[in-house]
């Protein structure tokens, strides 16, 4: 689950829920970090395996500041390069190489709140 503007990278893209290597990691890409900021300076990616059950992934987007919240818990902020770009949400199963995938995803919801 990410979302992107309409002009990438000047725009941004938050990558909510991300699947690399087998983990759940959260990123932001922007003009001037491409490859992507994990929040809190990390890798963005919390140790915890997130594969069975049903889980929540959150990105509350404020100007200057994404923080993200996996399971409610947070699990850090990026303060760099965050755009007010407006932003579309994407769920999806794309991978840039040959991936091994579930064969489903289950999505119960998906909510979008704005700041006032």
């Amino acid at each position: 689950m990410w979302t992107d503007g309409l002009n990438w990278p000047q725009d941004g893209e938050i990558d909510i829920a991300e699947g690399i290597n087998g983990t759940v990691c959260a990123h932001f890409h922007d003009a001037a970090n491409p490859g992507g900021i994990g929040p809190g300076g990390g890798s963005g990616c919390p140790s915890r395996n997130y594969t069975n059950g049903w889980h929540t992934f959150a990105a509350d987007w404020e100007p200057g500041k994404i923080t993200y919240y996996y399971d409610g818990v947070d699990i850090g902020s990026v303060t760099s390069g965050v755009t007010s770009a407006p932003m579309f949400v994407i769920l999806d199963y794309a991978a840039q190489a040959h991936a091994q995938t579930p064969a489903t995803m289950k999505v119960a919801y998906v909510r979008v709140w704005q700041h006032p």
